[in-house]
């Protein structure tokens, strides 16, 4: 879990002061997120990636919205897919 300051959160990676988290990393001050990464002060926000300021919102890149298709694609392509091939690129 490497993480700070963190509750009720599982499978995160390099989150702090978040909390109700869900599969998502590099997240800072935000809560109840669902795979979200690399995220600044977002609240109940699902799949979204590089954003910062968001309150409930789905599917997001750099705070612009995109399709679910697009999302998909994009994370697929620009990202690590899960924690452990996180954890073991950081780690070599």
């Amino acid at each position: 879990m490497d993480s700070l300051n963190c509750s009720d959160s599982q499978e995160i990676y390099e989150c702090v002061d978040c909390n109700n988290m869900y599969k998502s990393y590099f997240a800072q001050s935000s809560s109840n997120c669902n795979n979200c990464h690399y995220i600044l002060n977002c609240n109940n926000c699902s799949d979204c990636i590089g954003c910062t300021n968001l309150d409930s919102k789905q599917y997001y890149i750099l705070n612009k919205k995109v399709t679910k298709e697009y999302f998909e694609k994009y994370k697929k392509n620009n990202f690590l897919n899960d924690i452990e091939e996180c954890k073991e690129i950081l780690t070599q």
